[in-house]
């Protein structure tokens, strides 16, 4: 697999498939490390202890595993949560489709597309303080 060419403001980022490798600019030889753009629930628990080194990484796993609970429980009861200033949930019943006839656009023969349950969806929204420091 190749580099993907792409035109970069930094000149030390470079593409390669969906995900980017940063160099970092510390002294020395240049180090590689590959950065997902996200971070999984290790790193974050990781970062976080490092932040406030009082915290045992068990404190703030159970800290996190509060957050969870405390929305689910939001979301069971009111249909809604919040972490307040960073982000808002909010529960959306979509209900049951029925059995329905359609098209296959490949073949041109008539198909039949399973009626689907009534299911609930969570809607995430950011808040007015994510909103402005990512201006």
């Amino acid at each position: 697999m190749g580099v993907l060419k792409a035109q970069v403001k930094d000149p030390l980022v470079k593409l390669k498939n969906t995900r980017f490798l940063v160099y970092s600019m510390t002294p020395g030889p240049l180090v590689q490390e590959e950065h997902k753009g996200y971070m999984n629930k290790n790193e974050f628990i990781t970062a976080l202890q490092a932040k406030n080194p009082s915290l045992t990484k068990n404190d703030v796993n159970s800290i996190l595993e509060s957050m969870l609970e405390i929305i689910v429980n939001g979301l069971k009861t009111d249909g809604s949560a919040s972490i307040p200033g960073i982000v808002k949930f909010k529960a959306v019943k979509k209900p049951a489709s029925l059995e329905r006839q359609g098209i296959n656009p490949f073949t041109k023969k008539m198909v039949t597309f399973a009626a689907k349950p009534e299911s609930t969806k969570i809607k995430v929204s950011q808040t007015k303080a994510i909103k402005e420091a990512l201006k």
